[in-house]
């Protein structure tokens, strides 16, 4: 695979996680025994799931703030 090396990235080869390895100062790789096999990569960095915990949660606080607005109109 010619694609930078990123933290972040996993590899799963034939349904198993693997290593991803450093090749050529910049690019990522993993390493295959003889044989066909089925890779795929996935991003998943841990700021991405940071994220979107900051996202789901200001959406429930302008959800409840929203609603105690509301509230309070009423009464």
């Amino acid at each position: 695979l010619s694609d930078t090396y990123y933290p972040g990235w996993k590899a799963i080869v034939d349904g198993k996680y693997q290593k991803i390895i450093r090749a050529d100062y910049i690019l990522r790789a993993v390493r295959l025994e003889p044989g066909a096999h089925t890779v795929d990569f996935i991003y998943s960095p841990g700021s991405f799931k940071a994220g979107l915990f900051i996202t789901i949660l200001t959406i429930f606080a302008m959800i409840v703030s929203f609603l105690l607005t509301y509230i309070v109109d009423i009464v």
